[in-house]
């Protein structure tokens, strides 16, 4: 990538339009695994150490999204492989742009600039882990990458300070010690890395670095899953108290909020859920996770809903696709949106897609619930795992997709899922596209996913929206994007 880079960089204008363009090669490249960024370690500090082109970056265009998002992807990578000189170019490039990297990059930097000495490393242990668990908590959407970054620190003090090997063991004291205030220190992946022996510090540093591929995905695992064929959810307590719902969202929400209460470890399920992003395998993450994140789904679906037109497909054989679909909360908002705003449409098939089978059993009842006539598919399956013949539509037919909450999740390959939509789904398609709005690099990969397909002769953009915290209901965010193509 960074080759390509360096061509494309003569001046600003060059290097955005390249960004811009290259949305999927970026997501690529900071999605990869460590072995395969270090190949490019030399190139990304020519790129990135030249004077010339420090200039260049310090000149993008940072109204543009795409923008902000590439210089923080550079942060991160540099974090990665310890490369201080450039972090701290990116860093001031960040700050005289006021670009917002949040409190995980500000964590980074503690560790990687102006230490003078080796003790600089544990006095700054607070701040950083202070820094970490702010992140956690209103930054990102799970903990894998503030852990990570705590991994980074810990092996750049055993590393740094070999043989010296005091300073690491005053790190793993004062963790032992600060586990109640800082929550995320008591997480496997943490405990394992501080159980390694400090006098191998390269064997420590290269161990980190392995658990930190897996932790953020870049060990890519395809779930084996045979083809089970259509599940459903029958004859449990659940599919009872269901029967005798009204067919509304929010009473189906009301279930979960009753049978959350009978659970005593309520908040332990809830932290179970990753924010949201955890592949979910008991009834009480089911639960939990209807709670906590199904009003704000409902809000962004309708807030899209109310913007897409109904009337162009209204009398058109329609098929809907319900990407990793979870309990199939955007097929039954969509189902309720219909009946309420009295709009009929000749649904063929509802397509849930999802690597949790208690998940996928239960969306398939809730649809079900609301549609009693409607045929559904259900493929069992992670993003990664589908191939061309499990997404294939039925031919004529008009296909209207669901992605909610999906793809900001760095956890597949977004070049993947395209080339299977495009190989797959043949004909006239309609892209639902919402997420939460968290960061620059999170909207990146969101729109990654409409680059795709932008550049398609027959591609129109139907609706787009962004808020921020504050800008939108009960403090929620949300990034909508609804577009047509013909495949």
């Amino acid at each position: 990538m960074f080759e390509q880079l360096i061509v494309n960089s003569s001046n600003a204008q060059s290097l955005g339009n390249f960004i811009g363009s290259n949305q999927l090669l970026i997501d690529e490249f900071i999605n990869s695994s460590i072995e395969d960024q270090r190949q490019q370690e030399n190139l990304f500090q020519q790129f990135v150490l030249l004077n010339s082109r420090v200039q260049i970056m310090d000149s993008l265009d940072f109204t543009k999204s795409t923008n902000r998002a590439f210089i923080a992807i550079l942060f991160d990578y540099a974090e990665r492989v310890n490369a201080v000189a450039a972090a701290v170019q990116l860093y001031q490039i960040i700050q005289r742009h006021n670009l917002g990297i949040g409190s995980r990059l500000e964590a980074t930097m503690l560790y990687l600039y102006n230490i003078p000495n080796n003790q600089v490393y544990v006095d700054r242990f607070e701040e950083i882990c202070l820094k970490l668990q702010t992140a956690i908590n209103e930054e990102d959407d799970n903990d894998s990458r503030a852990i990570a970054t705590f991994l980074n620190y810990y092996s750049s003090v055993v590393y740094n300070t070999s043989p010296h090997t005091h300073f690491a063991q005053d790190i793993i004291s004062k963790v032992n010690a600060s586990v109640n205030t800082y929550p995320f220190l008591q997480k496997e992946d943490i405990t394992e890395s501080l159980s390694l022996d400090i006098n191998q510090a390269e064997m420590v540093y290269l161990s980190i670095q392995t658990t930190i591929d897996r932790l953020l995905g870049k060990q890519r695992r395809l779930i084996a899953i045979n083809d089970v064929g259509f599940i459903i959810e029958s004859n449990t307590h659940y599919a009872q108290i269901l029967s005798n719902c009204p067919r509304r969202f929010n009473s189906i929400r009301d279930i979960a909020i009753s049978q959350l209460q009978e659970i005593q470890n309520s908040d332990e399920v809830f932290r179970s859920l990753g924010r949201g992003v955890a592949i979910l395998e008991q009834e009480e993450q089911l639960f939990s996770y209807m709670k906590s994140y199904g009003l704000m789904h409902k809000a962004k679906l309708l807030s899209a809903f109310s913007n897409f037109p109904f009337n162009e497909i209204r009398d058109k054989n329609i098929e809907i696709y319900d990407w990793s679909c979870g309990q199939g909360l955007a097929s039954i908002v969509l189902l309720e949106y219909l009946m309420d705003n009295n709009i009929v449409l000749k649904t063929n098939r509802v397509t849930l897609i999802e690597p949790s089978e208690i998940a996928l059993k239960r969306a398939s009842l809730h649809v079900k619930h609301f549609d009693s006539e409607v045929r559904i598919r259900t493929i069992l399956k992670d993003m990664d795992s589908l191939e061309i013949a499990d997404v294939s539509g039925i031919d004529g037919s008009v296909k209207l997709h669901l992605f909610s909450n999906i793809l900001d999740v760095e956890a597949y390959s977004m070049q993947h899922l395209i080339d299977t939509i495009k190989q797959g789904v043949r004909g006239n398609n309609y892209m639902v596209c919402v997420s939460p709005y968290i960061s620059d690099i999170k909207t990146a990969r969101f729109d990654s996913f409409v680059n795709g397909f932008c550049t398609m002769s027959q591609f129109d953009m139907i609706f787009q929206d962004i808020a921020s915290r504050g800008e939108w209901t009960n403090n929620w965010t949300k990034l909508i994007k609804t577009f047509k193509v013909v495949l």
